[in-house]
């Protein structure tokens, strides 16, 4: 998520320039819609920007992921940011295992798996980590922005947003399968980038979009798509179910969030997923 003036009260804290920490040759182990993961070191990757002007970007992930870890929160340990070809970077904690994606496309029982990461969700919520930014407030400052997309959609979500309850629970912002990794020491949560202190629900309503309506990008081989959809299908409901189960909350309150949520998302700018957001923000 690109910086939103989401830095807050962290911005105060340094962070280490690893610039020169590694020479030679250079091992890419993944890519993303944004970085690229590199190997960088004995233990550890660097997270490498795509874009050239993502500096300020990077400090404030290296600032926030070093935060939650420190509260003891399943993120990896951050060790400062880092430049290559005119790029900046995060340095991280190289993380062996599976992402639970790949665990959760082979699975037999696929609803046990999202079990495990809708309990680590729950997990998150109950930590509280202070000086990151406002979810409520930077929410209603990205809807305004899309008002000439979104139209009254976008005063429709303001209007909701503002009848919502702020919360101070610790909201990660893009959990998915994608975003956990299965280590031997259990699941952990990676790209912190977009993490805000909100309201819980905020955070689940968003999850369930990316888990149950979010576009795969454009090379998801055919059989991959099939097996999401089958997952889609079985296991989506099953995360409500257990997400309410394991807090006691209702259905209808984390559905109160899903238009805020839907419009504010407009403002990511993924292409493909334009038209759909605002379908579903019109029948929310």
């Amino acid at each position: 998520m690109p910086n939103d003036g989401q830095v807050g009260a962290l911005t105060g804290r340094p962070v280490q320039d690893m610039a020169t920490t590694v020479r030679g040759p250079r091992e890419t182990i993944g890519r993303g819609r944004e970085a690229d993961i590199i190997a960088w070191g004995d233990g550890r990757v660097l997270k490498l920007y795509l874009s050239p002007d993502r500096r300020g970007d990077a400090e404030h992930e290296a600032r926030v992921t070093a935060a939650v870890h420190a509260a003891g929160c399943p993120a990896p340990a951050c060790f400062g940011v880092a430049e290559l070809d005119g790029r900046t970077g995060v340095v991280l904690q190289r993380l062996d295992g599976p992402m639970l994606l790949e665990v959760l496309l082979a699975a037999s029982n696929p609803g046990a798996v999202l079990d495990r990461l809708v309990e680590l969700q729950a997990e998150v919520h109950r930590h509280e980590v202070p000086g990151l930014p406002a979810l409520h407030a930077r929410m209603s400052r990205r809807i305004e922005r899309v008002r000439p997309v979104a139209g009254r959609l976008a005063n429709a979500a303001l209007e909701q947003l503002a009848r919502l309850p702020e919360g101070s629970s610790l909201c990660h912002w893009d959990l998915h399968p994608g975003n956990a990794v299965v280590t031997g020491r259990g699941l952990v949560v990676i790209d912190w980038s977009g993490t805000a202190t909100g309201n819980p629900l905020a955070d689940v309503a968003r999850t369930l979009f990316l888990l149950g309506d979010a576009p795969l990008m454009d090379d998801t081989p055919e059989p991959v798509r099939r097996r999401v959809a089958e997952i889609r299908a079985a296991g989506v409901g099953r995360y409500l179910d257990r997400y309410c189960e394991i807090t006691g909350v209702a259905q209808d309150e984390i559905a109160a969030w899903r238009l805020p949520v839907l419009v504010d998302r407009l403002v990511d700018g993924i292409p493909e997923e334009r038209d759909l957001l605002l379908r579903l923000a019109g029948a929310s």
